[in-house]
């Protein structure tokens, strides 16, 4: 009569599924640890973006505000807040911010105080991409 041999699972089976099973673990939480890292990162530069134009909005606004009560441009003395006389009483106002970003607006003069008529932000400087590797630092 034959014997019947079943097939037992050894000791070093259930060991290296073990390892392979921590090292996954380990990985997985190695890669969240780097993505929780680069967020943090993306959202502080957003933050400091944000409170820049920020900023740069409310100098706009208190320049646009100083040309509506009838002060002439070339009286305005706002510090980082360029005038620039686009075509009679058309006027361009640009208040740079975050380095090379600049918040703009174009504006006409009226009797009764001023039009806004255009509303930009823009990047007057060179772009220079970032590392990529940079992300171990």
């Amino acid at each position: 009569m034959k014997q019947k041999t079943s097939y037992r699972m050894g000791v070093g089976i259930s060991s290296l599924l073990l390892v392979l099973v921590v090292i996954s673990i380990t990985t997985l939480s190695v890669l969240a640890l780097l993505s929780a890292n680069s967020d943090f990162k993306l959202s502080q530069k957003r933050q400091e973006y944000v409170r820049a134009l920020a900023s740069a909005d409310c100098l706009l606004e208190e320049t646009l505000f100083t040309l509506s009560e009838g002060t002439p441009p070339e009286d305005v003395d706002i510090q980082g807040i360029t005038l620039e006389n686009i075509e009679g009483q058309k006027w361009l106002v640009s208040v740079p911010f975050y380095g090379d970003m600049l918040l703009s607006a174009k504006v006409n003069l009226l009797e009764s105080g001023i039009e806004q008529y255009h509303y930009e932000i823009s990047n007057v400087g060179e772009w220079e991409p970032e590392s990529p590797w940079n992300f171990l630092q």
